[in-house]
């Protein structure tokens, strides 16, 4: 199991995450898990402590990882993954102790140097804002009104920002090993030899055009 292969989408709610995951599960049968269902139990229970919570994200997370004979034994797609406070960080760090991140996905409607630069406040994020909100209020989840769909995505617009910068760093000290003692000191132990490549998809895309790159970019 220590040699499976993880690939890790983030982008804002309703980017096409979890479209393009069951898809990709459906075609690739590669096994498909969204972080997120698992993380709102969490949240739900407000006397869990934060170590509580992390061992019950990776109880939760190991319980999926079965993998049926028929499916690619290789890959798994994981979602959802917020590393907006110490239980999301410290899940990260462990989940990325223990298997092989191989791939991050990015859903994004610009360059990700131009994602970090952008402002809530400028016209073309405004305008993806307003796309996403619509998917949004179009799957009617149940407890969601506009200002919680507003809400939601706010925080996860600056919150994938520390996303990218966070992954940007891990990758760049797996290039330069002189720096890695700094994330060993962080709690990562397993990244000495380990390869992070980063794959953008726009979130304007059709989803048949995000997965023929999908596909083609990890050659399957």
């Amino acid at each position: 199991m220590n040699k499976l292969n993880i690939i890790l989408f983030f982008g804002l709610p309703g980017a096409g995450k979890s479209t393009l995951g069951n898809l990709i599960e459906e075609k690739l049968k590669i096994k498909y898990i969204s972080v997120g269902d698992i993380y709102r139990n969490i949240e739900n229970d407000i006397n869990r402590s934060d170590e509580e919570a992390i061992k019950f994200l990776l109880n939760s997370v190991e319980a999926s990882l079965y993998i049926p004979l028929e499916y690619n034994q290789n890959y798994i797609i994981i979602d959802g993954i917020k590393l907006h406070n110490f239980l999301q960080k410290n899940f990260f760090k462990s989940l990325m102790n223990v298997y092989n991140i191989s791939d991050v996905v990015f859903f994004s409607f610009v360059e990700l140097n131009e994602f970090l630069k952008m402002d809530f406040n400028d016209d073309i994020y405004k305008e993806h804002f307003n796309l996403l909100k619509d998917r949004l209020t179009i799957r009617n989840r149940e407890n969601e009104n506009d200002s919680i769909i507003e809400k939601r995505l706010t925080i996860n617009f600056y919150r994938l920002k520390k996303i990218i910068s966070f992954i940007t760093d891990i990758v760049n000290n797996i290039k330069n090993k002189s720096k890695n003692k700094k994330f060993k000191k962080d709690g990562f132990t397993n990244i000495d030899n380990t390869s992070i490549n980063i794959l953008t998809l726009n979130s304007l895309n059709s989803i048949n055009t995000n997965y023929e790159i999908f596909e083609k970019y990890l050659n399957f």
